[in-house]
């Protein structure tokens, strides 16, 4: 219900759903819920401009985080890791602080968890987000290899909404790079 009401822009649901989902957690006192409340918190605070906000439920999130405990969180929740999605959403958020190094720290943090993990869609993840984050501060010639990467890996998997994102990103970078033929 997050996802949905996220995806269409409805956030007064997107808050009930927010309030639901830490309410639940602490009644049953279920660490993995209350993971996913802080995996929706993140970037719901983040699309509306709340970037400290964000960063807390990023923090919060990976702290909670147990790589082993939460495995399955990948397949059942967003199809991603979230300690790869705060990862790679802290990168913006730090970007939009005025923090690049740190941006960059978890770009990089964000897809070698990827890596390690062996999981595509999370790979697939973070590599979107860091384009993202390179686009929203202006870095055509650094987002051309992980745009590259993620068009590469979407196709051998099969992941639409992915590859269509990094066509878009890809597109952009090379107009922008002036490498556009």
């Amino acid at each position: 219900m997050w996802l949905y009401n996220f995806s269409q822009a409805r956030f007064d649901r997107v808050d009930a759903i927010l309030a639901d989902l830490f309410r639940m957690a602490g009644q049953l006192e279920d660490r993995g819920i209350l993971l996913q409340a802080h995996h929706c918190a993140w970037p719901t605070f983040w699309r509306r401009g709340g970037f400290l906000q964000a960063s807390e439920h990023i923090a919060a999130g990976l702290k909670l985080h147990d790589q082993e405990r939460h495995a399955h969180h990948r397949n059942v929740y967003l199809g991603h890791d979230p300690a790869v999605c705060g990862l790679g959403i802290n990168a913006s958020v730090q970007d939009a602080l005025g923090y690049l190094d740190r941006a960059l720290r978890c770009e990089g943090e964000a897809i070698a968890l990827a890596r390690r993990l062996a999981h595509p869609p999370s790979l697939a993840h973070a590599l979107w987000l860091a384009c993202e984050a390179g686009a929203a501060r202006d870095d055509a010639e650094g987002i051309l290899a992980p745009a590259a990467e993620l068009l590469k890996l979407s196709e051998e998997r099969g992941l639409s909404q992915p590859r269509a994102s990094a066509l878009i990103l890809l597109g952009w970078a090379l107009a922008r790079s002036g490498d556009a033929a």
